[in-house]
């Protein structure tokens, strides 16, 4: 059974969908819930989640062999590429291969950190001020960053809100965490019909809702 360690409203939804749509037998763990264990269960519910995230980061992954990987785009691109016949992923010999990776970088490397800064500013100063400063500088960035995801999915036949083919990969559900939280946006997701087409699209899903309500989140 795979295991995936969580806690609500994090990047964890994204692969938790994954998870969710596949017909993967699996079991989430919230580590919220570690302080409610007794003494020795709680130590060693801690020790094996440090072993799958050293930096104790949601979400992690551990396998049914005891092998586990941290980073949601590492997870995500992980599952993918294993569960249900890789329905979830672009062939490794498709032309869109290279543009399906992209994204999922993209995502982790350009998005995300953008909008956790919306979320703890106070990972890089305690100065109130200095944070809202912070905070504005990174919602300049994503002014920027928005339109080109807009520009992507826009191109797609408008037939499907899907990046790819007329089905979702793992590049749709990666962006469910950003599209569903207000903060991620300098204005407000109609601002972008596309992404908004993506996001109603997803949760017109049974899976979707279900992984929605678990991280306590109505739309």
């Amino acid at each position: 059974m795979l295991e995936l360690y969580a806690f609500p409203n994090t990047y964890a939804m994204g692969c938790q969908l994954l998870l969710e749509e596949s017909s993967a037998s699996y079991e989430v763990i919230d580590i919220n819930q570690f302080d409610s264990l007794p003494g020795a269960a709680r130590e060693k519910a801690i020790d094996d989640f440090k072993k799958a995230s050293p930096h104790q980061r949601v979400p992690a992954l551990k396998m049914s062999t005891g092998e586990a990987i941290c980073e949601s785009g590492a997870i995500a691109l992980y599952l993918a590429d294993t569960l249900d016949d890789g329905k979830f992923s672009i062939p490794a010999n498709s032309v869109d291969r290279a543009e399906y990776m992209q994204w999922l970088f993209y995502f982790s490397s350009t998005l995300q950190p953008e909008v956790m800064l919306q979320f703890h500013p106070e990972y890089y100063f305690d100065d109130s001020i200095l944070q809202q400063h912070l905070k504005q500088a990174a919602h300049q960035r994503l002014s920027n960053i928005w339109p080109v995801l807009e520009q992507r999915y826009a191109h797609v036949d408008t037939e499907t809100p899907w990046m790819f083919e007329n089905r979702p990969t793992a590049v749709d559900f990666s962006l469910l965490p950003v599209l569903v939280w207000p903060e991620s946006f300098p204005g407000v997701i109609d601002d972008y019909p596309s992404l908004r087409k993506l996001l109603s699209a997803m949760c017109e899903r049974d899976t979707c809702r279900e992984v929605l309500k678990w991280h306590k989140i109505e739309l």
